[in-house]
């Protein structure tokens, strides 16, 4: 039995899953200035910036992108 995902390479399902994730409403309603980022170990790796919170609301189409 063939299964769709042996049809591409292991790094590309990875990347899309990934990029499905990072545009999804639940990722970046949590993109807030000042809240923490976690690498995949769960260390915290930095924070969320000002630019990074209004671009997450430009994408979820809170606010118009041309002001």
């Amino acid at each position: 039995m063939h299964h769709k995902r042996d049809q591409y390479p292991h790094n590309l399902l990875i990347k899309a899953a990934l990029n499905r994730y990072l545009v999804s409403d639940d990722y970046l309603l949590k993109l807030k200035e000042g809240a923490k980022r976690y690498n995949l170990n769960s260390e915290i790796c930095g924070l969320v910036t000002q630019e990074e919170e209004e671009r997450a609301i430009e994408l979820l189409g809170l606010i118009p992108e041309n002001r």
